[in-house]
């Protein structure tokens, strides 16, 4: 009894199920520039914030009502660099999403857009749907033999 290697391996996908996933991956990446893009509006958001922080906390004598040293200066540094990190995170997420949108369009590196996906899922709930749909559509067979192809 032999079996045919052509019998294992799975059907080509019609022309239907190429057109569904080329927009299913379009839309991804539409989403992952979006969730990339908002992510990177907050980095200047977050140095206001900072700025607003370290003028209050230099200045406190200045504002009226308040005491001379409402707030401890040793506290400072630690402050600097949690606003560090951060910011160092808030990018490294914008940059992740904005590179997977580019990658999704593309159809390559998909591992990438698997861990960014992953990611994705920690940040609750919109980042998480998109994260779950991203691992969807790229777990697919015809999809995984698009990523191939290119």
């Amino acid at each position: 009894m032999s079996i045919s290697v052509r019998a294992l391996e799975a059907p080509l996908p019609s022309d239907q199920q190429r057109w569904k996933d080329e927009e299913h991956l379009r839309l991804l990446s539409v989403f992952h520039f979006v969730v990339g893009g908002l992510a990177a509006c907050v980095l200047p958001f977050l140095v206001i914030h900072f700025l607003i922080f370290m003028t209050f906390f230099a200045n406190a004598a200045a504002f009226p009502g308040a005491k001379e040293e409402a707030f401890p200066r040793e506290m400072i540094p630690i402050f600097i660099a949690f606003y560090c990190f951060a910011g160092l995170v808030t990018s490294v997420y914008a940059g992740g999403n904005l590179l997977s949108g580019w990658f999704l369009r593309r159809k390559t590196h998909r591992v990438f857009s698997f861990v960014v996906a992953g990611l994705d899922c920690l940040s609750i709930p919109w980042g998480t749907v998109l994260g779950v749909f991203t691992i969807v559509v790229l777990t697919r067979p015809s999809v995984r033999r698009m990523y191939e192809s290119h």
